[in-house]
């Protein structure tokens, strides 16, 4: 059997080069996945916007009202799913799934968007707030404060801020004690002192210190966690 001229003619690829279109292949899959799953996740999101302003309509009908209430559940489901958050609602979250949402801008701007919008349900807001807090504070701080993609950012943190010093409902001590188990085990080239060298970074871990010095004092779990983390910050 012989090769086809064209395979014959192409030159062959050195390890280095096929490395190299290897790495760029993946990214492209991944940028293509991401982008998947936020256009899903606003279809949703925007659909669960709508539906909400139906349900209060006067003359909704008993068999409409059955209709809405069914198309809410089976948005809020592709809505989790596009943070990771299975059908089950177990609170088991897909931290893939999340990191690869979170990774560009408009996810990251759809979560907040979700959160100050109440339309994510506060269990899967709080099931996701420990991994999404380190997913962003793993990467370097941002410095040009006016760049969009910043400002997304810092949307999200301020998201999460509302969402630890929320009074009712409060934020449970174990999701207080897995936001710092989280952060405390994040991998990075970047020290900690420099990964929250921002001021709302700072603010968001001010505020689970602040909660947790309230809602866990007798917690030993997060009086160990957290003092794995003034200690890392404080060897930094």
């Amino acid at each position: 059997m012989t090769r086809p001229r064209a395979l014959l003619a192409a030159p062959k690829l050195t390890k280095s080069a096929q490395d190299e279109i290897s790495v760029e292949t993946k990214l492209r899959v991944s940028l293509w996945k991401a982008r998947a799953q936020i256009d899903a996740g606003y279809r949703s999101y925007f659909e669960l916007i709508d539906l909400s302003s139906k349900r209060y309509q006067k003359e909704v009908s008993e068999e409409d009202n059955e209709r809405i209430q069914k198309d809410i559940r089976s948005n809020l489901t592709k809505l989790n799913a596009c943070f990771g958050i299975g059908s089950s609602m177990s609170g088991v979250v897909d931290q893939e799934v999340l990191s690869c949402t979170l990774s560009l801008p408009k996810g990251k701007e759809l979560l907040a968007k979700a959160m100050e919008k109440g339309v994510l349900p506060h269990p899967s807001a709080m099931a996701i707030l420990p991994f999404a807090l380190a997913t962003i504070l793993s990467k370097p701080c941002p410095f040009d404060a006016n760049d969009s993609a910043v400002q997304k950012e810092i949307r999200l943190l301020r998201s999460f801020l509302m969402l630890i010093n929320l009074p009712n409902p409060s934020i449970q001590p174990e999701i207080l004690v897995s936001c710092l188990e989280e952060v405390v085990s994040i991998q990075s080239n970047t020290s900690i002192r420099d990964l929250l060298n921002a001021r709302q970074r700072l603010e968001v871990m001010h505020a689970v210190l602040t909660r947790g010095s309230q809602l866990c004092a007798n917690n030993e779990n997060f009086q160990k966690q957290e003092s794995m983390f003034v200690s890392i910050l404080s060897s930094a």
